[in-house]
């Protein structure tokens, strides 16, 4: 190994992990989109949650609108079965959870469906007020007799799904279309580091001294060609000074031959 070639090695920067141009290229790519990707994917799943919990919320107290007022009469007239059965018309509802019907003075009437635990989340809870209504003629004199109160409650459970399913979704379309970068994007930078890797070579080679070695990309017409052709004339470059260099130093030996050969002839005289 020359001496030009230790210089070289001893100002290459050492490191414990050595990255090549293309990896750390694909690397940074692939953190940009898949940056992008997600925030985009982050704020359509927001927008698309607060969307259906918005309908659920709606869905819910339109439920309870009606269910509200098809117990005051079965209530009114004692029916406590009747309106029980009625609350089980609720699970054609797939949000369904659990629905009770509490008297003025909190005694339960009824209840239909799974009970709720203490502090458990993930639910949406509605209460509506149970109102019977009698009126005198047209109803204009009507009055209301609060019956009691009911609670319904819808499970987000399905909701939680669904945004569980657009995340692995979201998580699947980001590694395909992480595929297909990486693979259009490697297949782009090896037509640049392939050459550069072939020029890198011959001005390694150039370095130490070795000036047969050809330069590659020479016919290209873009920056890689550009490059090549500098190369190519530092090699030209270096070929004239080193043919220079063995001029004189056989101009410097003949001379020397002479000097020699006159005290030579001095000296026999």
């Amino acid at each position: 190994m020359t001496e030009i070639q230790n210089t070289a090695i001893e100002m290459r920067p050492r490191r414990i992990w050595h990255f090549t141009l293309q990896t750390k290229m694909l690397a940074s790519i692939s953190t940009v989109i898949s940056l992008v990707f997600v925030s985009a994917v982050a704020v359509a799943m927001y927008l698309i949650h607060d969307d259906r919990r918005a309908d659920l919320e709606a869905r819910a107290g339109f439920l309870a609108d009606v269910q509200s007022a098809g117990l005051a009469r079965p209530i009114w007239d004692f029916e406590f079965e009747q309106a029980v059965s009625m609350l089980a018309t609720l699970t054609r509802d797939p949000d369904f959870r659990y629905a009770a019907i509490e008297a003025v003075n909190g005694d339960e009437i009824g209840a239909f469906g799974e009970a709720l635990e203490q502090d458990e989340t993930g639910v949406f809870i509605v209460t509506r007020q149970i109102t019977h209504s009698s009126g005198v003629g047209d109803g204009s004199d009507a009055t209301g007799r609060q019956l009691g109160t009911l609670t319904l409650v819808l499970s987000e459970g399905r909701l939680r799904d669904s945004l569980t399913t657009m995340v692995f979704a979201g998580l699947a379309l980001l590694g395909v279309m992480l595929v297909f970068v990486v693979s259009a994007v490697t297949g782009a930078l090896k037509m640049m580091t392939r050459p550069l890797g072939g020029i890198a070579r011959t001005m390694a080679g150039l370095a130490a001294g070795d000036l047969t070695t050809s330069v590659p990309s020479l016919d290209r017409y873009d920056e890689v060609g550009d490059m090549a052709r500098a190369v190519e004339v530092f090699k030209e470059n270096a070929k004239q000074k080193a043919a220079l260099e063995n001029e004189q130093a056989q101009s410097k030996q003949l001379a020397e031959d002479e000097r020699r050969h006159s005290v030579l002839e001095l000296a026999n005289r």
